[in-house]
C-alpha cells in the first residue's frame, strides 16, 4: 500500500519551537546556532514515519513574499507576529537539512504550504492510496476525505487522526463543507474576517441548513434575527473571506513520484549533518552509522586543507595587487578562471597561494574596471556564480573577462538557480550522473561540499571548487558549442542584460493612471451588464460562483470537468458558451479589461521608480526551457499584442526628450527556420524570393490560386503555419480555428502537400528525441524532455510536440541573443547615444538620440539579419516613434 507523507513545515517547526518553551533556547549546535526547534521538529517526524510508515514522503514551507491571496487582500496575515529569529534560522537550516537527509523539499513563490499540499493531495489520486498530512493547521480540514486524514499534533506528544467523520465531529460540518465554514467563521491568525456576528456554531447550522456559502446568501431572505443583519452586512467580507481560505490545488509544481519516496536517510551524509548539530540520539533511531573510512567515507574534517579560512589580504593597494598579479603571471602561478565572492559593491579575489590554499583580496571602486581590464589583456576571467545582479549594483559594463557559472551551467546541463550550494550540488549530481567526474578533483570537491553542507566564502573550498567548475564547464562547451554561442552571445549578454535592468525603461505615469481609470469603468459596465443578464450579483472572479450562474441558473450546457469536479469556466468554455447566450460577452470583456487593470496598469504603476520615473525589470536569461528570455518585477514579455486595448499599454514607454524610439522586429523568424531545418524546396522558394508564405499556405490549403486567396483564408493559413511550428495536432487546430476535426485534419493533409518535407523533418526530430532523450538548437543548446518516457500517452504527446517545437523556438531565442550583444556593441564603437532598453522574445526596443536614429537602425538591422547564416534570408524591420505604440514610420 503507498502512503503518501506531507509534512507542513512551518507549522510543525512552530509547535516544536513553543512546545519546547524556554527549554528549546538553550538547545545549540557547537557553533553556537540554536537546534531546539530542530530537534522537535525531527522527532516528531521520525515518530510518524515509524507510526504510519509511508513510502513517499514531501515537506512544504512558506516562503517570506507576498502570496497570490496578499494581491487578493493586502491585509492578509497583516495581524501575525513577526516569526522569533532563532526560529526563523532553525527554519532555514531545516530547508538545508531536510534535502541533506533525503527527504524532498517543496517550497513555490506565490503559493503557501498549504497550497503545495493540496496539489499534492490531488495529483496523487491515480498514485497513492492514502495521503496524511502532518499538520497543526486547521485549513487542512477542507482536504480531508476517506483517502485523505490529517495527523493534528496535540499537547504532550499527542495527537488526533482528523478523518471526515472527526472533522464533522468537531465542527459539525463535512471537510468539503470547510471553506464556506471559515468563509463566515473566518480565520484571526490569518486575519480573515468572516461574517462579524456569527460564530462557529451559528456558521456550522447555517451550512447544514442550506448547504453552502452561496446557497445561504440565495436564502438570506428567509433567515430571521439578528443572522440576516449579520450576513447581509458581511456579505462581501464572507466572499471576499471563502476566496482566502481556499486552498488552491493546480499550483505549478513537478512531481517525479520516484523523487519523493522515502529515503534511507542518505546514510553517511545524514550521519554528519545530524551529528554536526550535537544530535546524538536521532542518528541511532534512524539506524545511522559513522562514515567509515574503509569505504572511503573518512570524518569530513580530514580534508583540512580545503576547510581551512583562505587568507585574507587587507589594505592592499591596486598598485600592490597589480604587482603581485605581474609575479604570478612570470611564475605561471594565475589559473585561467579566478575566483571571486562578488559582495554588494565590492568582490574578494582569490589568488593561489601554495597547493590548495588561496590568498583573497578586496576589490572595490574604481578598481573594478581596472581589475577587469587587467584580466582581458592576460586572457583571464573572473569567476563566480552569478554575475548580472552584481554588475546592475556596481554599474560596471564589462566587455568581457568574465565567466558566469550558471550561465555555462545552464547551457552544458540545463542548471541554474540562485542559492548557490544546492543548485552547485544539484550540478554536481547531474555531472556526476554523466560520469565525468567520479575520480576527479572536481568529484572530490564536489563531494566534499556534499558532506560538508558548507560553500562559506571565507574557505579555501570555495575558490577550490568555483575554480574547477570553471574547468569543467569550459572543456563541455569546447565540445558542445559548436557555433561559440556562449562565448559570443550568452557570456556578454549578462553584462548587456544587467545594464538594461540598470538603465530601465522610461514611463509616461499619467497615461496608465488615465488608461486604468478608463478600463477600470469599462470593466464596471460589463460587470453590471453580466449581472442584469444573470439576474443577480455574485463575484465575477469566483470561478464556483461563476460556474453555478451558467451552467444552473441559467441552465448553459456544461463542457470540461476540472480534476476537482467543478465545471470549467476557462476561456476555451466561455468561447463555446459565446454562441448561446448573451452573458458571455460582457463577461469576456470584464475579464479582459479587468485583468489589463490589475495585472498591467495598476500592477507596472506601482513598480515605477519615483526617482526616474523609469521601469526596471530583471531579466532571467537562465531560466525558460526554450531558452527565450523572460522577466519579472515586472513582466514586460506578456503585455498583451493581440487585441487594440492591449496594445494601448505601449503608448506609456516613452522616450526621453530629444531621444526616439526604434522598435525592431524579426520577420516570421520561426517560418524561417523551420525553411531552414526542413530544407523543404517551396518554403526556401518562398522565403528567397520574398512571396507572402502566409497567401502560398493558403493557397494549398484551400486550392485557389495565390491571386485569390481572401483575407479570411490568409487568416487560415497564418494560424496553420504558426500552428506547425509548434506541433499542433488536428484537435488542436480545430480548437484554434473554430472548424470541425475533420475541417483541420485536411488543412494539415493539405499543408503537408504543398511543404512535402516539413512533416518528414518533424518526424526526424521526434525519433531522434526518443532516441537520445533532448534535441539541439542550431548553436547546440540542448533541451531534455523527459515527457518523452511518460506511460502516459497525452503527456508522451505532450513532449513529442515540445520536441518539435524546441530547436525552431531555441534556435530562434539564440538568435536574439547574438543579435542584442552585437547591436549595442555596434552601437558603443559608433559612439551613438544608442542604447537597448526593451526584449520581447522576436523584438528589440531601442532608446536612442533622434539625430543619430537612422545611423542606429542601420547598425540594428545589420546585427539582426547578420547574427546566423541561413538557407532563407533573415529580415528585420526597423520602426521608430516617441513612444512604443507609434513606432511606426519605416526609419530609411
Amino acid at each position: 500500500m503507498k502512503k503518501l507523507l506531507l509534512v507542513d513545515g512551518h507549522s510543525i517547526a512552530y509547535r516544536a519551537y513553543f512546545a519546547l518553551g524556554a527549554g528549546g533556547a538553550e538547545l545549540t549546535a557547537p557553533d553556537g546556532r540554536p537546534t531546539g526547534a530542530i530537534l522537535g521538529f525531527l522527532n516528531m517526524l521520525v515518530k510518524y514515519i515509524n507510526m504510519i510508515e509511508p513510502t513517499h514522503i514531501s515537506v512544504a514551507f512558506d516562503r517570506s513574499e507576498p502570496t497570490s491571496r496578499h494581491e487578493i487582500f493586502p491585509e492578509y496575515k497583516a495581524t501575525r507576529r513577526p516569526t522569533p529569529e532563532d526560529l526563523r534560522i532553525q527554519i532555514d537550516m531545516l530547508r538545508d537539512l531536510l534535502p541533506a537527509m533525503g527527504i524532498d523539499c517543496r517550497e513555490l513563490p506565490g503559493y503557501e504550504a498549504d497550497d503545495i499540499i493540496g496539489t499534492f493531495v490531488e495529483d496523487s489520486t491515480d498514485v497513492i492510496d492514502h495521503v496524511y498530512i502532518l499538520s497543526g493547521d486547521k485549513d487542512d480540514y477542507q482536504l480531508i476525505s476517506s483517502r485523505v486524514t490529517q495527523i493534528y499534533p496535540g499537547r504532550g506528544n499527542t495527537e488526533r487522526m482528523m478523518d471526515p467523520e472527526a472533522v464533522f465531529e468537531e465542527l459539525g460540518v463535512r471537510p468539503e463543507q470547510m471553506v464556506d465554514y471559515m468563509a463566515i467563521t473566518g480565520d484571526p491568525s490569518d486575519n480573515i474576517s468572516g461574517v462579524k456576528g456569527i460564530g462557529a456554531k451559528g456558521a456550522a447550522a447555517l451550512i447544514n441548513e442550506f448547504g453552502s456559502l452561496e446557497k445561504i446568501y440565495e436564502n438570506v431572505a428567509t433567515i430571521t434575527g439578528a443572522r440576516q443583519k449579520y450576513l447581509t452586512e458581511g456579505r462581501e467580507d464572507a466572499f471576499l473571506s471563502q476566496r482566502l481560505a481556499t486552498i488552491q490545488r493546480d499550483v505549478p509544481l513537478e512531481i517525479d513520484w520516484e523523487d519523493i519516496e522515502l529515503p534511507d536517510f542518505n546514510q553517511t551524509r545524514a550521519y554528519v549533518e545530524l551529528t554536526g548539530l550535537g544530535f546524538s540520539s536521532l542518528p541511532r533511531r534512524l539506524n545511522l552509522t559513522p562514515p567509515d573510512p574503509a569505504n572511503g567515507d573518512g570524518d569530513v574534517s580530514s580534508a583540512a586543507t580545503e576547510l581551512e579560512p583562505a587568507t585574507e589580504r587587507k589594505n592592499i593597494t591596486w598598485s600592490k595587487l597589480t604587482e603581485i598579479f605581474a609575479e604570478r603571471l612570470s611564475e605561471s602561478n594565475l589559473p585561467t578562471f579566478l575566483p571571486v565572492e562578488l559582495q554588494e559593491r565590492s568582490l574578494r579575489l582569490y589568488l593561489p597561494s601554495g597547493e590548495r590554499r588561496y590568498e583573497a583580496y578586496t576589490v572595490a571602486g574604481d578598481d573594478l574596471p581596472a581589475l577587469l581590464r587587467l584580466c582581458q589583456s592576460n586572457l583571464l576571467k573572473l569567476t563566480a556564480w552569478q554575475f548580472k545582479e552584481f554588475w546592475r549594483r556596481t554599474g560596471v559594463s564589462p566587455t568581457g573577462a568574465y565567466f558566469d557559472l550558471e550561465t555555462a551551467a545552464y547551457f552544458c546541463y540545463e542548471i541554474n538557480g540562485a542559492e548557490l550550494l544546492p543548485t552547485i550540488l544539484a550540478l554536481g549530481k547531474k555531472i556526476r550522473s554523466e560520469g565525468e567526474a567520479d575520480d576527479t578533483d572536481l568529484g572530490q570537491l564536489l563531494y566534499l561540499a556534499e558532506r560538508q553542507m558548507n560553500l562559506d566564502p571565507e574557505l579555501n573550498l570555495y575558490p577550490r571548487l568555483l575554480q574547477a567548475l570553471a574547468e569543467h564547464l569550459a572543456g563541455v562547451l569546447g565540445e558542445r558549442d559548436r557555433q561559440g554561442i556562449v562565448a559570443e552571445g550568452d557570456m556578454p549578454l549578462v553584462a548587456l542584460l544587467a545594464r538594461m535592468e540598470r538603465i530601465g525603461c522610461r514611463i509616461d505615469r499619467e497615461a496608465l493612471i488615465n488608461l486604468s481609470a478608463e478600463y477600470s469603468a469599462i470593466a464596471a459596465a460589463n460587470e453590471q451588464r453580466v449581472f442584469e443578464l444573470a439576474g443577480s450579483e455574485f463575484n465575477l472572479n469566483s470561478s464556483q460562483q461563476l460556474a453555478k450562474v451558467l451552467y444552473e441558473d441559467l441552465g448553459l450546457p456544461p463542457g470540461r470537468r476540472l480534476p476537482s469536479g467543478a465545471y470549467s469556466t476557462d476561456a476555451d468554455e466561455l468561447r463555446r458558451l459565446g454562441k448561446i447566450h448573451r452573458i458571455i460577452e460582457p463577461l469576456t470583456e470584464y475579464r479582459k479589461y479587468s485583468k489589463l487593470v490589475s495585472t498591467f496598469l495598476d500592477g507596472f504603476i506601482k513598480l515605477i521608480d519615483p526617482e526616474t520615473e523609469h521601469i526596471h525589470t530583471t531579466y532571467h536569461h537562465n531560466l525558460t526551457t526554450t531558452g527565450r528570455l523572460s522577466s519579472t518585477a515586472p513582466n514586460l514579455q506578456n503585455i498583451p499584442v493581440r487585441h487594440d486595448e492591449g496594445r494601448e499599454i505601449r503608448r506609456a514607454f516613452i522616450a526621453e526628450p530629444g531621444n526616439v524610439l526604434l522598435d525592431a522586429d524579426y520577420s516570421q523568424i520561426e517560418l524561417r527556420l523551420l525553411a531552414h531545418f526542413s530544407q523543404d524546396d517551396e518554403l526556401l522558394r518562398a522565403f528567397r524570393n520574398n512571396e507572402d508564405v502566409h497567401r502560398l499556405t493558403a493557397s494549398g490549403l484551400f486550392g485557389v490560386a495565390p491571386d485569390f486567396v481572401t483575407k479570411e483564408m490568409r487568416a487560415v493559413g497564418k494560424t496553420v503555419n504558426f500552428s506547425i511550428v509548434y506541433g499542433i495536432s488536428d484537435f488542436g487546430l480545430s480548437g484554434n480555428l473554430d472548424v470541425p476535426i475533420t475541417e483541420a485534419r485536411e488543412y494539415l493533409r493539405n499543408y503537408n502537400r504543398r511543404y512535402p518535407l516539413v512533416k518528414p523533418y518533424m518526424d526526424s526530430v521526434v525519433r531522434a528525441a526518443h532516441k537520445d532523450g533532448y534535441v539541439e538548437t542550431l548553436f547546440g543548446r540542448r533541451r531534455t524532455i523527459p515527457e518523452l518516457a511518460a506511460k502516459n500517452r497525452n503527456v508522451r504527446m505532450f513532449g513529442e510536440r515540445a520536441a518539435m517545437n524546441a530547436p525552431i523556438q531555441g534556435t530562434a531565442a539564440d538568435i536574439i541573443r547574438l543579435a542584442m550583444v552585437r547591436a549595442q556593441a555596434a552601437f558603443d564603437a559608433a559612439g551613438l547615444k544608442a542604447q537597448i532598453i526593451l526584449q520581447v522574445h522576436d523584438e528589440l526596443l531601442v532608446e536612442v538620440k533622434a539625430e543619430q536614429a537612422v545611423q542606429a537602425a542601420e547598425l540594428l538591422t545589420k546585427a539582426m539579419t547578420g547574427a546566423v547564416s541561413l538557407s532563407v534570408p533573415l529580415v528585420a524591420e526597423v520602426y521608430q516613434g516617441l513612444n512604443w505604440l507609434e513606432a511606426v514610420e519605416v526609419v530609411e
